[in-house]
């Protein structure tokens, strides 16, 4: 299921604004097709599992 820059940030409950300056700086995993942004759900979850791994084990260190 693809969700689009502002479903993403509703999900993520941040801005439109923050949310598309993740996209920009490549924070978030996204598809462009054309001038539409299409963000994977699936792999924004993996994603943010991945920085939540890696957050953890720099505290447990």
């Amino acid at each position: 299921m693809f969700l689009t820059v502002k479903e993403t940030a509703t999900l993520l409950r941040i801005s439109d604004r923050y949310a598309y300056q993740l996209v920009r700086e490549n924070k978030l995993p996204h598809v462009r097709l054309g001038k539409k942004i299409l963000i994977d759900k699936t792999s924004l979850v993996e994603h943010l599992q991945n920085i939540e791994e890696e957050t953890f084990n720099k505290e447990v260190r």
